[in-house]
């Protein structure tokens, strides 16, 4: 079975459920969708010589209204602070790498469909709020 089979098998699925009243089942067979379709994402940055080359691309800049030196800023975050940050905890805590950016990935996830960021004040690095 393909990448792409298994991600339709998964929303032909959640779709049942969901038309089933299982929205317990919708919602997971839906999540394990998503992850997959972000793997595909990821294993296409990964299969390309240049990760920065790739997240240029002008379709994936397109999908969210990113331009080059947005999605420049946002690669330096991910891979410049987020994930040493959480490497870090998991090597503190004696806790298994991947299981902790997982962890941190489907947090965001679900934060992300559950909540709005509109208000949302971010604190600097110097721990003062952005106007």
């Amino acid at each position: 079975m393909t990448l792409d089979e298994a991600i339709k098998r998964y929303f032909d699925n959640a779709e049942y459920e969901r038309t089933h009243g299982n929205l317990q089942g919708c919602l997971e067979f839906k999540q394990l969708a998503k992850l997959l379709k972000e793997l595909k994402a990821y294993r296409k940055i990964c299969h390309k010589e240049h990760v920065d080359d790739c997240l240029r691309a002008e379709s994936e800049m397109k999908e969210y209204g990113l331009e080059e030196k947005e999605l420049g800023e946002f690669n330096a975050v991910i891979n410049g602070v987020l994930i040493p940050e959480l490497i870090r905890i998991a090597d503190k805590y004696n806790y298994n790498r991947d299981s902790m950016i997982k962890f941190a990935a489907d947090t965001l996830t679900a934060m992300s469909e559950l909540s709005t960021f509109e208000r949302y004040k971010a604190a600097t690095r110097a721990g003062s709020e952005e106007a």
